[in-house]
């Protein structure tokens, strides 16, 4: 049993990602392989792309052979094609982390197919807030829409999301406490606390009790799933549209390719 952690984020994209039958879907920075295993059994055809080699080769395992899935090693900030375009193209919790947030939707709307729909969720931190990770910010919703229509993206919507009471509260019970026994068994406390927000997945202690494997791996699994499925009892999360003031809050962006006339 894999180990895929309490992500209940995975919600946002079964809502927000409109999959048709016969899809074929792109996610950047699947890390884990959480919000993969909800697309995988939905779409006709997935595809993975992270810049972490030792992430590909995990999920690759995870996943085993399967005809309509595919994970690639992939700079999502760089130039590359990955030879194909797609009909969703969908990343979370990633964009906070690149270098040049340009690039990352350049490459976003150089593979998905005209008048196909894209889905970015991250947390767009306050520029004074002391960061464990990621670099990307957005001072104004004016700056980041200019950024993603400058990519040749329209936008459909623009939604701040929260988590639920619900959510919170299973958290806190369910999960932060076993976590932290987790991560003394697999790091060491010292190690842990210096590494569990590390921006790449092929880092962290979720990647490392996947390789340990093992009863330590099985049992954070199955704990983690249970917990995942208590939290979705009632929606995880509360949605708005957002406002002016983007500023510290996390952001839900559906964009659109416009179809070629």
């Amino acid at each position: 049993m894999r180990f895929y952690g309490f992500s209940p984020r995975a919600a946002l994209v079964g809502k927000y990602l409109d999959l048709r039958p016969g899809d074929v879907v792109l996610e950047i920075g699947p890390g884990s392989g959480n919000t993969a295993r909800e697309v995988v059994g939905r779409a006709a055809g997935y595809w993975g792309a992270d810049i972490s080699e030792e992430t590909v080769r995990s999920l690759k395992e995870a996943f085993g052979e399967k005809n309509n899935v595919r994970f690639v090693a992939a700079d999502a900030c760089g130039n590359g094609c990955l030879g194909r375009t797609f009909d969703r193209v969908f990343s979370m919790d990633t964009l906070e982390h690149v270098r040049d947030a340009r690039a990352f939707f350049r490459f976003a709307a150089r593979h998905l197919a005209p008048g196909g729909t894209a889905l970015v969720v991250f947390p767009n931190e306050r520029e004074k807030e002391e960061k464990t990770h990621g670099v990307t910010r957005f001072s104004t919703r004016e700056e980041l829409e200019e950024t993603v229509r400058a990519a040749g993206f329209e936008v459909e919507k623009l939604i701040e999301v929260r988590d639920s009471a619900w959510h919170r509260a299973m958290r806190a019970v369910l999960w932060k406490g076993p976590r932290e026994v987790v991560l003394r068994v697999v790091r060491g406390s010292q190690a842990a606390r210096a590494t569990r927000d590390t921006d790449i997945y092929g880092l962290t202690v979720s990647f490392r009790l996947n390789e340990r494997g093992g009863v330590v791996r099985n049992a954070a699994a199955a704990w983690a799933r249970f917990a995942e499925g208590a939290a979705r009892i009632f929606p995880p999360f509360r949605t708005r549209p957002a406002g002016a003031e983007i500023a510290g809050r996390r952001l839900l962006l559906r964009l659109r390719k416009p179809p070629r006339v």
